[in-house]
Parts: C-alpha cells; structure tokens; sequence
C-alpha cells in the first residue's frame, strides 16, 4: 500500500502524484472557509499532459475510481485568496 499524498496549500501550486488503480479516497478541506479553487487531476504513464478530473470551491469528501493501470493522480490549487487548503489523496 502507496503512502498517502498530502499538501496543505497556502498559494497556488501542485501536490506530489500518487499512482492509482482502482479506488482512492480524496479529502479536501478549508476551501468552504477560505477563498480559492484546488483541482484533482489526472496523467498516463505515457503522457506529459495533466488532464482535469474535478475542480472544487467547497469541502469534499469523495471516493474515485480508476479502471486503468499506469495513471497518476495530484492535486493543484489554480486560485487562492485567502485560508489554508488540507488535501488528501490515498489508495
């Protein structure tokens, strides 16, 4: 079992990936009481580019599902304003 990713974002910026293949748990949190947007997204193995998965402006609390081996997952924060952001990606 991989260790899980977490960042606590202050400014805009990217979490370390975690290799995921079937389900992982994602939390965020602070985004209700601070300003700003975090995305989850996504990258192949063979693939330089980071697709967008999900964008999120309050709390959550989700399981994701990923059918395919090779695929990375992280966290970016693309805005913030104000607060402090907990993310945490874990299989």
């Amino acid at each position: 079992m991989a260790s899980p990713t977490t960042i606590s974002f202050t400014a805009t910026g990217t979490s370390a990936s975690l290799a995921v293949r079937g389900e992982a748990n994602i939390t965020i949190s602070g985004l209700t009481a601070g300003t700003g947007i975090v995305q989850v997204q996504r990258k192949f193995v063979d693939d330089a580019e980071w697709y967008l998965v999900k964008e999120y402006t309050s709390d959550v609390t989700e399981v994701l599902d990923e059918p395919e081996y090779d695929v990375s997952y992280r966290f970016e924060c693309t805005s913030h304003t104000s607060g402090t952001f907990k993310c945490r990606l874990s299989v």
